[in-house]
């Protein structure tokens, strides 16, 4: 029965199949409906090579614009150093012809080393004021000889052990004696001091508010005692003779 059912329906199809002229004919008008609807939507050929000039324009544009930007950058970076960090050009990995024909990915790299290297003595500076402060800081909790030991002033001799100094003899800036071992200590290091411009302005911030606080907190007092101090018999005096 299932088998009477398929062939009827063959049979069927095929008598209500059209001609195959005609099935090849519709085909093909199929096809050339297809090319005619491509072509009409198709961009004319000098529309197209005026969008990729336009494009190819634009990017060029967008490029020259970020050289010029990261060679400015490199510029004040390299001028920066010179004036500041003297001691680090010959660290400087920037070649002398960098320019326009770099690419800007090259650039980039370039501006990054500048920043790792101002970050290196920014480490140093960070370090050099962690000794000072960690001996501030140690000087203060032992007022009254706390642990023993008479501590006064050592956060001052800190602060000079970095502090540069000028030989006369000779007139040569000489580095505190605690910088070279404070600076190794810092390269070994650099992953923990290494730090960004806005984390050292940051930083720079804040030691000026602790220092000012600290320097208010010692004089002010003073003062305040000075002057409840009962004034000496000769100042008395002098005091009664006007």
């Amino acid at each position: 029965m299932n088998d009477n059912n398929q062939q009827v329906t063959e049979d069927f199809g095929a008598f209500t199949a059209p001609p195959p002229e005609v099935m090849a004919a519709a085909v093909k008008a199929k096809e050339k409906a297809k090319e005619a609807a491509a072509k009409k939507s198709a961009i004319p050929k000098d529309a197209k090579k005026a969008i990729d000039e336009t494009m190819a324009q634009a990017k060029a544009d967008k490029e020259a614009s970020e050289k010029s930007k990261l060679l400015q950058q490199i510029s004040d970076y390299q001028k920066h150093i010179k004036e500041y960090f003297p001691d680090r050009l010959e660290f400087v990995k920037v070649p002398k012809n960098v320019g326009p024909k770099n690419t800007v990915e090259e650039l980039r790299v370039y501006v990054k080393d500048l920043e790792n290297e101002l970050g290196k003595k920014g480490a140093l500076e960070v370090v050099k004021g962690l000794w000072i402060k960690g001996f501030q800081a140690v000087e203060k909790l032992n007022e009254g000889e706390r642990f023993g030991l008479n501590l006064t002033g050592i956060g001052t001799i800190a602060a000079n052990s970095v502090a540069s100094r000028q030989i006369p003899q000779t007139g040569e800036i000489m580095p505190g004696p605690a910088v070279p071992t404070l600076a190794e200590f810092s390269i070994k290091y650099a992953a923990w001091f290494s730090t960004s411009v806005e984390a050292r302005l940051a930083m720079m911030v804040f030691e000026m508010i602790t220092g000012v606080h600290q320097m208010n907190t010692q004089v002010v007092p003073a003062a305040a005692k000075a002057a409840t101090k009962p004034a000496s018999k000769a100042s008395a005096s002098a005091i009664n003779d006007l």
